[in-house]
């Protein structure tokens, strides 16, 4: 009796102390939804990722893969604490090191996927748990675009938040839990969704990074009619979610991310999914049509509401921007500025609204110049896999979702001219969740791509 009792215990799953790395990983994304709701969505990644790189490194002996991305991360990290050196005031310290924290926990969001994924059925497996979160989180934007629930509540985390947090922009984001507001385009009042997000625009990035892979779950991870139907209906729903985001920098990211994987990704011998080929033609007509309209091809009226949707909000705000950023940059060139700073020339702060000109302002050539390679190390390392002569159908799938993956890249460079990724953590996780789960994929495809039929699939070598 005693000794049934002891193997039930050690047969107990207690998350972050029993479960493996990765069954840590899905539960945080997949209560995503609750760490909203209580106001911890901001914070609760910081704190968890440290303790499950630290089960992680005792799984391991301490034998860890550090890939190329994470070593020119690391780089980018010690020029970021560099150009900490600038910072001429206290209050400034908070902001500075809570995006540090953001780009750390990137970094061991690599090295625990990496490390922790050995098998296509994981990969399969954090998939749907990012897509039951994104689906989740359109489900409630829908629900305020169609009017029914719009709620309007403060976060139980207010309560336990110091005086100097909930007093910042980022607690006040905090306070006021809302998944949308009313706003006004092109004279049309609208109910501008953000679902359990902070911002509109972090959305619409967040949207049109996943889509791709709704798509190809839509394709590649399921036989039966009935589970295409809901992954169908998933991509649609966050389709509608992307349009009442009124991202412009998004609808065109996914637009352009879409195309780049049609010219210049997808096998000619290879069929594009009708859903597929009715995004991109819908997309192509859309933004094409616009063009025209400004042109005068299609009459000066409506040229001009198409002009005024262009220019709206903040557009002419931020050309002027930018010229001023580029302005005060060079005063200090090397290592940047530190933190976003306020200038009586323009209403908005420097250092925003573009995320390389934020890392290029914040921390100077040196800091752009390690991100720059971080990306292009990122680009490499998930490039799709040569499949001629591929007999085993999981290195086919796992092209499939490097190929899907290059779109949902090619939407965030795109993006990112525009957007600063770091203002909320929960897009920050999303892209490097997906990123991660597309250098562990490549790595997995490429064990099984050159393993010998009669052995074992072993992932520990660092393929790159």
């Amino acid at each position: 009796m005693l000794k049934s009792y002891k193997l039930a215990v050690l047969k107990l799953k207690l998350p972050f102390l029993t479960t493996p790395p990765m069954d840590d990983i899905n539960l945080l994304i997949v209560l995503m939804p609750i760490w909203w709701f209580l106001g911890v969505e901001q914070f609760v990644w910081l704190l968890a990722l440290p303790v499950i790189f630290i089960k992680m490194c005792w799984i391991r002996r301490g034998r860890l893969i550090v890939p190329e991305v994470s070593r020119w991360l690391m780089l980018f990290l010690a020029a970021y604490l560099i150009s900490g050196t600038s910072l001429t005031e206290l209050s400034q310290l908070g902001g500075f090191l809570r995006r540090f924290s953001v780009f750390v926990s990137s970094f061991l969001l690599l090295i625990i996927f990496v490390n922790s994924i050995h098998t296509w059925k994981q990969i399969q497996n954090t998939i749907r748990s990012l897509l039951f979160f994104m689906g989740t989180a359109a489900l409630i934007g829908l629900l305020g675009i169609v009017g029914l629930w719009r709620p309007a509540f403060q976060a139980p985390a207010v309560n336990f938040m110091p005086g100097f947090l909930s007093r910042s922009l980022i607690g006040e984001f905090i306070s006021s839990r809302t998944i949308g507001v009313y706003a006004n385009l092109l004279n049309v009042q609208y109910f501008r969704v953000n679902s359990i997000y902070l911002y509109p625009i972090m959305y619409g990035t967040a949207l049109a990074v996943t889509i791709p892979i709704a798509l190809f779950a839509r394709q590649s991870l399921s036989d039966k009619s009935k589970e295409k139907l809901i992954w169908t209906m998933l991509a649609i729903l966050l389709v509608v979610n992307l349009v009442f985001t009124t991202g412009r920098m998004a609808w065109l990211a996914f637009l352009g991310g879409g195309l780049f994987f049609w010219f210049f990704v997808r096998q000619r011998r290879q069929s594009l999914d009708k859903l597929l080929l009715f995004f991109l033609v819908f997309g192509v007509l859309l933004f094409g049509g616009s063009i025209l309209v400004m042109s005068g091809a299609l009459g000066k009226d409506l040229a001009e509401q198409v002009n005024s949707f262009i220019y709206a909000r903040s557009t002419n705000q931020r050309l002027l921007l930018y010229a001023v950023t580029l302005e005060e940059y060079l005063k200090k060139p090397i290592f940047g500025w530190g933190v976003q700073i306020e200038h009586p020339a323009v209403n908005l702060p420097l250092g925003t609204h573009g995320y390389y000109m934020a890392i290029l302002f914040r921390h100077g050539a040196i800091g752009l110049l390690m991100f720059a390679l971080m990306l292009w190390s990122l680009w490499r390392g998930t490039r799709p896999i040569r499949t001629v002569g591929a007999v085993d159908a999981r290195v086919l799938t796992i092209n499939e979702f490097l190929q899907y993956g290059r779109w949902s890249i090619v939407a965030a460079l795109l993006d990112g001219l525009a957007t600063v990724h770091l203002y909320d953590t929960s897009l920050t996780i999303v892209l490097w969740v997906l990123y991660s789960l597309l250098i562990a994929s490549r790595r997995i495809g490429l064990q099984i791509r050159f393993a010998r039929p009669d052995t074992d699939v072993n992932c520990t070598k660092d393929f790159r």
